[in-house]
């Protein structure tokens, strides 16, 4: 859990211990959840792109291999309500 979130003029400043997180989300032009098969089960991301096509960010949450995905992290991944691709 992100518990340092601030806003700073037009950005998004997520700011913890173990992680940081910079983001302008007017310079997302396609976000997208996608997941995909491996060997331990399906593993959800979130993968944002600018409108060049360029990768902005990919986050996946937390797991070791040989671990299935955490349903906390899918559970928060889908509420954002983003389109979709398999």
């Amino acid at each position: 859990t992100v518990r340092n979130v601030k806003g700073g003029g037009s950005w998004v400043k997520g700011l913890d211990r173990t992680f940081t997180l910079n983001l302008l989300p007017e310079g997302i032009a396609s976000p997208w959840l996608v997941r995909k098969p491996t060997r331990d089960g399906t593993v959800t991301s979130i993968e944002t792109f600018d409108a060049d096509g360029n990768q902005i960010a990919w986050m996946f949450g937390l797991r070791g291999e040989g671990n299935a995905e955490r349903s906390d992290w899918r559970t928060l991944a889908e509420s954002f309500n983003i389109a979709e691709t398999s």
